[in-house]
């Protein structure tokens, strides 16, 4: 009988924090990807643990490294440990490709071996159009090294979104052509409408945010300022935020403004499991925001037939279209007032773009995705 592992693929998967333990985007994207992938390849991955050991995990093989919780040796002794785990994998197995996720250390150090052992270099650059390692590394010489590096001689760029092609290519010239988008997926064992026999409340919005960056890259203070409006036009309006980081400034803005307790809801964190039995109890996903590298939460409202209000910026016109799956609306207050009083005051298309959000995020389960990212991988 034919040994069909000989004809297999075998990939190398490189990132710091480990996906089963941390639900960072990134994590949640390597544990998901490579349990698909794991079905007709054969998928490694390197990541911090709390021992030093290799065990099998969702039929991947997952080699952890052990770092002490000292601060001032921390990090570098972590990225030490990453080198030499990957490595003494490298040389335990062969690998077609190594696929390195996070720019720095993880992508260097997956760029640095896989050209010492002559292995495929691909880096997935989730965070492309966060500018702050980016714009670090054209005034810091340490990170113009490794990240430059990282991004100019990697054989392929992966990133989630067209937006992050424009926003990488900003910074590194010549690079658009080797970058391959593969969005996120969606997890349809969670966000399954089918699975919750909810009725919508009426007049119902959510937004699901991280609250650490409020003020900054995230805007929930403009939903904050929208509801003195909408309350006065919907008296029985529910407002609720749901997001890890601190909601007290928030908290401290509404009773500022005056805003009735009643109205609002501040329920901190979720699992996804919870978040999608919210999102299928309300009506509109308002999601107030500077950018995004791709906004999977918007992707997961609209699978629970949660309509999305999203600023008309990139990428969010990368998979809704206005007034089809969900409304664009301007940054602000007024704009976010706007939107939320079109579809309140208009069943009929709030009903409409429910069904056509649900229809358009089932092009984005892990089942699809997985494929165009083996196909990114190897072609």
């Amino acid at each position: 009988m034919i040994n069909k592992m000989v004809f297999m693929k075998s990939i190398l998967m490189l990132i710091k924090n480990n996906p089963w333990t941390t639900p960072g985007g990134a994590e949640i994207f390597v544990r998901e990807i490579s349990k698909k992938l794991s079905k007709n390849n054969l998928v490694h991955i390197v990541c911090e643990g709390l021992e030093d050991k290799t065990e099998y995990v969702d039929d991947i093989l997952v080699h952890t490294y052990k770092t002490s919780n000292i601060p001032k040796i921390r990090a570098l002794e972590s990225m030490y440990k990453l080198f030499k785990t990957t490595e003494k994998v490298i040389k335990n197995y062969q690998f077609d490709v190594i696929n390195s996720h996070i720019v720095f250390p993880t992508g260097y150090i997956g760029y640095y071996l896989a050209k010492k052992y002559k292995i495929r270099s691909i880096f997935s650059a989730h965070d492309a159009s966060d500018s702050s390692i980016y714009k670090q590394s054209r005034y810091n010489l340490f990170y113009n090294y490794f990240v430059k590096t990282t991004i100019t001689k990697s054989d392929k760029i992966h990133i989630v979104s067209e937006y992050s092609r424009t926003f990488l290519n900003s910074y590194f010239s010549n690079i658009s052509n080797k970058c391959v988008v593969v969005s996120p997926g969606l997890d349809k064992n969670i966000f399954n409408l089918k699975k919750f026999n909810t009725k919508r409340k009426k007049n119902s919005i959510i937004c699901i945010s991280n609250f650490h960056k409020l003020f900054t890259t995230k805007r929930q203070d403009l939903l904050i300022l929208s509801a003195k409006k909408l309350i006065q036009k919907y008296p029985t309006i529910s407002i609720i935020f749901v997001g890890d980081g601190n909601m007290e400034p928030l908290k401290t803005l509404s009773k500022k403004i005056n805003l009735k307790k009643s109205n609002l809801s501040f329920l901190g964190k979720f699992t996804h499991n919870d978040i999608a039995k919210i999102l299928s109890e309300t009506e509109i996903f308002a999601f107030p925001t500077n950018f995004e590298s791709f906004g999977m939460v918007a992707i997961e409202a609209m699978s629970m037939g949660t309509v999305p209000i999203v600023p008309n910026i990139p990428p969010f016109d990368e998979y809704i279209s206005d007034q089809k799956e969900g409304l664009f609306v301007e940054l602000s207050a007024d704009g976010f007032y706007e939107g939320i009083d079109t579809l309140l005051s208009n069943r009929e298309l709030l009903s409409h773009l429910s069904k056509n959000a649900i229809l358009k995020s089932n092009k984005y389960t892990w089942l699809k995705i997985s494929k165009k990212y083996e196909n990114m991988l190897f072609s």
